[in-house]
This record gives structure tokens, sequence and C-alpha cells, in this order.
């Protein structure tokens, strides 16, 4: 039976969107008219077959792409198991993420001590001891090459630049 329908109804019959069955309508796909400036639509419910439940029979009719359609059914299972498994595994990073950003800002209010062990003492000391005196080493090399570089310079005549031999200058 044929009849018109909303643009809504169309959609709901079909089992697709409204937006579908507007593409549908400028397409020229389906038989349409404008009244009242709300579009309807020429259905055909009886070939549709979406205002009742399948039968057993419509199901298992065999067709051109029937093929395709149950393989591309399988997929879109099997796609939407691997999505639900991201989804659950991104559940269990989140909260892990958030426990640890807690955990962390417990870390972080805890108020600064200094208080160390003994033995923690020592070892720190013993290494301020080598570093000072390296430090000390250093210094005196420094200034060991220092003290030596001056004596080159005076030792070595000062070379007058080529212009200056030219020109006569000292």
């Amino acid at each position: 039976m044929r009849e018109w329908v909303s643009v809504a109804e169309a959609a709901s019959i079909l089992g697709i969107t409204k937006d579908a069955v507007r593409k549908r309508i400028s397409r020229k796909l389906i038989e349409a008219t404008r009244k009242d400036g709300l579009w309807h639509v020429l259905v055909d419910r009886d070939a549709t077959g979406r205002d009742t439940a399948p039968t057993g029979a419509e199901e298992a009719a065999p067709g051109p792409g029937r093929e395709l359609v149950e393989a591309l059914n399988a997929q879109i299972e099997q796609l939407t198991q691997q999505n639900r498994a991201l989804w659950e595994q991104f559940a269990r990073v989140s909260a892990t993420l958030d426990r640890q950003s807690q955990t962390l800002d417990r870390i972080l209010a805890l108020p600064a001590t200094t208080a160390t062990r003994p033995e923690e003492d020592k070892v720190a000391d013993a290494l301020r001891q080598q570093i000072d005196e390296q430090a000390e080493q250093i210094t005196k090399l420094a200034k060991a090459l220092e003290a030596e570089r001056k004596q080159t310079e005076d030792a070595e005549p000062k070379r007058r630049g080529w212009l200056d031999r030219l020109l006569g200058r000292q």
C-alpha cells in the first residue's frame, strides 16, 4: 500500500535518517512533493517491510550481495567488540592515571624534610670535602698556568705587524 507520509515517518519506515530521506529527495531517488512548506514522501509500506518485524524467510532470502552484507555485518560486530575492548582499556588507564595523580598531589602536599640519617650526613660531608680540595687544586693550577703564560709573553719579543714594520712604528 503506497501512501504519502512526512519525512520523519518515511525515515522511520525506510530505516534511515531524516537527512538521508532529504538527500534522496534532492537526488530524485524517491517520489516526494512539497505541501504547505513541508515535504511529503510516497512510501510503499508493503514493499519496505520495515513497519513489521522481518520473518525468517525474509532474512534468509537469497539475493545479489547477500554474502557481502553478511560479511559486512560480521566485520561490524568484530569492530564493535574491538571498540568496546578499547573503551574498557581506556577506562582502566584513565583510572590508573587518576590514582597516580592523586598520589602525586598527596606527596607534593607533604612538608619538606631535611632530616637525614647520620650515615648519609657523613658521606655528604666527605664528598663536600673532596669537592673543596679539588676546587683548591684547580685554582692553584689556574694561577700557575697564568703565571707561566705571563713569563712566556715577557720572554718572547713582541712581534710587530707588517704594517708597523713597513711604517717603522714601534
